[in-house]
């Protein structure tokens, strides 16, 4: 009977590691367990050029997602393309499609889309409403 009490101690600590480890290297199952502004930020930095856009809406959601927060976002790729060619490559068109995020109320985070696939992030600061 002891024997099988520690098998039974030994899954039940491997399952809690196992977990663990899971919880602390994955950023994006933390904000969609949490939600919180934090984890967000954690999970925004997993995204990269080249994502598509529902991957990112899979890693982020519609959540924080800030429908009047698009213009300025359009405004800050359109202005950083003229502005710094050399550092913006890519340029900007008006057909580019724009996902504003913000988690907090002070910082918005946008991402720009080509064909469907990232091509640029930018941030704006300030205070935005929720």
């Amino acid at each position: 009977m002891s024997r099988r009490w520690v098998v039974i101690a030994l899954l039940g600590a491997s399952l809690i590691v196992v977990g663990l480890w899971v919880w602390y290297s994955s950023p994006v199952l933390r904000y969609h367990v949490l939600g919180d502004p934090a984890a967000f930020s954690q999970a925004f930095e997993t995204l990269k050029r080249g994502d598509t856009m529902e991957h990112v809406r899979d890693v982020l959601g519609d959540r924080y997602a800030v429908p009047e927060g698009e213009r300025s976002i359009r405004e800050g790729f359109r202005g950083l393309a003229k502005a710094y060619p050399k550092e913006f490559p890519v340029g900007y068109r008006d057909s580019d499609a724009v996902l504003a995020y913000s988690a907090d109320g002070a910082t918005r985070l946008g991402i720009l889309f080509r064909d469907g696939q990232i091509i640029a992030f930018c941030s704006q600061r300030g205070k935005f409403q929720e």
